[in-house]
């Protein structure tokens, strides 16, 4: 069962295609050995965000995404996303991409951390990639027109 939450803190709602997030979770966790996800994703700004990272992980930096395991036990795994929409937009800009694809590589970014891969290094930084694209190009779009 694929259970997902959408909130909105600190920011005006955005119409977020929640099928599609489902959609892409399913992809990510039939890949990883999960059935099974309890997800709350919570779309907030900028501030929102540097101030979580402050605290939980002593970085005074903006950030796109925060995932949070709160149980990863297969075939089910709990967790939230904490995701910047400010920069989410910012870079879309940066990197001339659609918003939308950015938002999707922020979300892959966020489930892959939930089911375990880490970015610590260059060859996991690639790796990573390598995984958010090919889950990118897996939906359609998650804003809503």
């Amino acid at each position: 069962m694929i259970n997902v939450s959408i909130y909105f803190e600190d920011i005006e709602p955005v119409n977020i295609i929640k099928n599609n997030i489902t959609k892409l979770s399913e992809n990510i966790l039939s890949d990883f050995n999960y059935k099974s996800i309890h997800l709350n994703i919570i779309v907030t700004s900028d501030k929102y965000l540097a101030d979580m990272k402050k605290e939980y992980f002593k970085l005074d930096q903006f950030t796109d995404v925060i995932a949070f395991t709160i149980d990863d036990t297969p075939p089910l795994i709990e967790g939230e996303l904490y995701i910047s929409f400010d920069r989410v937009c910012d870079n879309a800009s940066i990197f001339n991409v659609p918003a939308n694809d950015e938002l999707k590589r922020v979300i892959s970014h966020g489930l892959l951390h939930l089911v375990g891969l880490d970015d610590s290094t260059e060859l996991e930084r690639e790796k990573m990639t390598q995984y958010e694209n090919k889950y990118i190009n897996s939906i359609e779009n998650i804003i809503g027109v």
